[in-house]
């Protein structure tokens, strides 16, 4: 090994881009740099799970490291950023935790000694390669075995903390990350509408004030790596009482060691510097940290009782639109959805002092099958910056919207199975497309009365009538495609035109209005054979 350790707070490991669109490696504090002629923009690692991670990985960081004593001095941070210097002293305090290799701490490593354990591979260490159990049974079909032979140590530092951050179940005593196997990130950044584009303005948002204790008498417990690992054979757990509120950035569940050696002149798994030393395997034990009850303040959250631990939401939801602008975006107490901390905060106390158009929210994650990862979702949700004062309306009005898009999907789905089956309780297959091509489809109208809705008009009435319209156009368009009549005869002809019929009364009846706010209609209760509230 080295005589110096590979420190991630002193090396130039991270990569960037910048405006100009040139890639530079750069130390974490590097992302200040040159910030009025050429600034960073973007993290450019080759995988999107890389470029997640560094996001939380520098949001941590300067949680850490340099968070603001309260609204003002964020506030000064914004419109004044740090310099390179003044963040890489801020840093320093923190990079004896941030040693990736050499004798002492390891960077989210176990101290114990693992050498009795058998290695496994490296490419394993990436959540997304077949795990030992499809290696066995010969099924790894679409990622294949053995294309991972090594990983420099610019790579092999971001593996670990994407497998230590969203680590899925891993077997028996192979503990999962402090938000559940493959939590969603949600992180808000600011609309560069208005030349806001730099990537200081995309972390800074997403940096809680410092409201915590004073973590340096005892650094193990922000940084789990410094001290002995909490175990737990015995099922132990480890609570928020364990540790500091800073231990949520960094948490420590898998007992990792990571294998060096010289490089040789074989070419790198993924495209960077060419490093004088890889990782080409690692050895974990099982029994690591068993975290429960810890919120991560960029992940959002569900409670539906008072005296239960809230669960994180993970990345199982499909495509991410609007239709999840509830519980992502905005508290959902009926369902007990709440927002990630970073959201709320910078909704509720920092939007209205910068000059902003509005805010894009970033959603990203792993969907797990248990150990398997299937997808990596990423997606952006226009924000729009409102008032102080008309926020609680806001809120109410687009909360309305969005429960009369849901309650028009499930319409338009019980129709098709209507006319599609003789006996739609009894039908089989999947018909999840319908109501994701639905959010597709008025997506774009939804977006735009927000925008509408965001000026304060006194009266939006005539807004409200429009999405009830536009969501029935939706519906019925989608109704025409996926249940045609052409050819149809006797009863499969009576089975689509009765349930086409109901679909048009409910999605113009007085229950779908309510959910705007809209008045009753003068629609009868019956229409033909078309009674209230029933499928035909």
């Amino acid at each position: 090994m080295p005589a110096t350790p590979f420190n991630l707070i002193r090396e130039n490991w991270l990569p960037m881009r910048r405006a100009d669109g040139s890639r530079s490696w750069m130390a974490p504090w590097g992302i200040v740099a040159d910030l009025s002629d050429n600034p960073v923009v973007a993290i450019d690692w080759p995988r999107p799970d890389f470029d997640g991670a560094t996001l939380e990985f520098l949001i941590g960081l300067l949680a850490t490291a340099f968070a603001p004593k309260d609204l003002d001095e964020w506030l000064d941070r914004w419109e004044t950023p740090p310099s390179p210097e003044e963040l890489r002293a801020a840093f320093e305090r923190v990079a004896f935790a941030f040693d990736l290799d050499g004798d002492g701490p390891r960077f989210m490593q176990d101290q114990e000694d693992l050498s009795r354990i058998e290695p496994s591979d490296i490419g394993q260490l990436l959540i997304d390669q077949p795990g030992e159990q499809t290696l066995r049974l010969n099924k790894d079909l679409f990622v294949k075995r053995g294309n991972v032979d090594f990983l420099s140590r610019q790579d092999a530092a971001m593996a670990l903390y994407v497998l230590q951050t969203y680590a899925p179940s891993g077997g028996q005593g192979h503990r999962t990350s402090m938000r559940g196997g493959g939590p969603l990130t949600t992180l808000v950044v600011a609309d560069p509408r208005r030349g806001v584009t730099n990537l200081w303005h995309q972390i800074w948002p997403n940096v809680s004030t410092r409201d915590w204790p004073d973590w340096n008498v005892r650094p193990a417990s922000v940084f789990p790596w410094i001290g002995p690992t909490r175990t737990s054979e015995s099922a132990e757990l480890t609570t928020p009482e364990h540790g500091h509120p800073l231990q949520a950035y960094w948490g420590m569940p898998r007992r990792v060691r990571l294998l060096f050696e010289e490089a040789n002149e074989q070419p790198h798994a993924l495209p960077h510097e060419r490093d004088s030393f890889v990782a080409v395997r690692f050895q974990m034990k099982n029994f690591g940290t068993m975290y429960r009850g810890w919120v991560h303040p960029l992940s959002p959250y569900v409670k539906r009782k008072p005296d239960e631990l809230p669960s994180s939401v993970k990345g199982r939801l499909g495509s991410i639109n609007y239709r999840h602008w509830l519980g992502l975006v905005q508290e959902d107490s009926e369902k007990g959805r709440l927002p990630a901390r970073c959201v709320s905060v910078f909704r509720d106390g920092r939007a209205e002092d910068i000059d902003i158009a509005g805010i894009r929210l970033v959603a990203f994650g792993y969907d797990m099958d248990n150990m398997k990862a299937r997808c990596w979702y990423q997606a952006e949700i226009p924000v729009p910056n409102v008032a102080p004062a008309r926020r609680e309306t806001f809120d109410g009005r687009v909360g309305q919207l969005v429960k009369a898009a849901d309650a028009a999907a499930g319409l338009t789905r019980s129709a098709v199975k209507c006319a599609l089956f003789a006996r739609p309780a009894d039908a089989k297959g999947d018909l999840s497309f319908l109501a994701d091509r639905f959010w597709h489809d008025t997506e774009a109208r939804f977006f735009g009365l927000l925008n509408e809705l965001a000026k304060g008009e006194a009266d939006d009435t005539a807004l409200r009538e429009f999405w009830l319209k536009e969501l029935r156009g939706a519906a019925l368009a989608i109704f025409d495609n996926v249940a045609p009549s052409q050819g149809l005869e006797g009863g499969a002809w009576k089975r689509l035109v009765e349930a086409r019929r109901w679909l048009v009364w409910n999605l113009g009846g007085d229950d779908i209005r309510s959910k705007v706010g809209l008045a009753p209609t003068s629609i009868p209760k019956k229409i033909g054979r078309m009674t209230k509230g029933k499928t035909p």
